[in-house]
């Protein structure tokens, strides 16, 4: 039997229906390619769903597009399991950070706590005077004169170190030479005073004592570099300029005071 689209011989009826309805070229022939089944993966036609579906199976194309889709979430995942990594490592630190700060709260919590009432002074406060040092304005700008007129080239070339010897000999005593500025807990550098209402102060890393000092030293620092110049040139300008530096940082770094001070006021 002969097929009447494109000629070609077969030896039954089934065999020529089934090539007039499964082959492309014969189908293209008969303008029937609306009838042929296109793969997903690339441009392969078949004339079956069952012939389409063998195919797809085996698809070079379709085997490339998973192991691109793969390979991606395989990226992907990695990108996370490194930023989980780097989280975890951010909540140790934050975690470290919160237990020391607890810890410190509950020390701070420890200490004994003490009213504004003077029957609740303790006893190595009674015979303390007040120190006006931190309420009297005049007194703060005092402290500027007095550095200018005692504070001694010993005291200079020493940096903080020296401030702080100078502050425990001029600042922190009375006139009996009594301490009226001591440090409690040297563990976290706390330091104590009584105000005019005979209340126990705190001055805590000695912030409040730096912050008066940090204003007042400054002119003085300048005024000796520039009497270095004058006398020395040059000469040790190294040493000069490093304590003055010192100096001159005490607010934001009193870490060297605070270091002598507790030595000077904890005895």
């Amino acid at each position: 039997m002969e097929c009447s689209y494109c000629k070609h011989t077969f030896k039954s009826k089934w065999s020529l229906k089934t090539h007039q309805n499964t082959t492309k070229y014969c189908l293209a022939i008969q303008n029937k390619n609306n009838t042929l089944f296109t793969c997903t993966f690339c441009d392969v036609s078949v004339s079956t769903k069952q012939r389409l579906n063998t195919h797809m199976s085996t698809c070079s194309a379709n085997s490339d597009k998973v192991k691109k889709i793969i390979d991606d979430k395989n990226k992907t995942i990695q990108k996370l399991q490194e930023q989980v990594s780097t989280l975890q490592a951010e909540l140790s630190i934050y975690k470290k950070m919160s237990e020391s700060a607890t810890a410190c709260v509950e020390e701070i919590a420890k200490q004994p706590k003490i009213t504004n009432t003077q029957n609740n002074i303790s006893n190595k406060w009674i015979n303390v005077g007040p120190l006006a040092l931190f309420e009297d304005k005049n007194e703060q700008q005092r402290v500027g004169a007095m550095l200018k007129e005692s504070f001694s080239d010993d005291h200079y070339n020493a940096g903080q170190k020296g401030l702080a010897r100078w502050t425990h000999e001029n600042l922190l005593k009375d006139k009996t030479g009594t301490l009226l500025y001591k440090c409690t807990n040297t563990a976290l550098d706390v330091y104590k005073y009584m105000d005019s209402w005979k209340n126990i102060r705190k001055d805590v890393r000695a912030n409040q004592l730096t912050e008066i000092l940090g204003d007042q030293i400054k002119p003085v620092t300048k005024e000796r570099m520039t009497q270095m110049v004058d006398n020395f040139g040059t000469d040790g300008w190294d040493v000069c300029y490093a304590n003055a530096q010192e100096l001159n940082d005490v607010k934001e770094n009193n870490g060297v005071f605070r270091q002598e001070l507790r030595s000077l006021t904890s005895r």
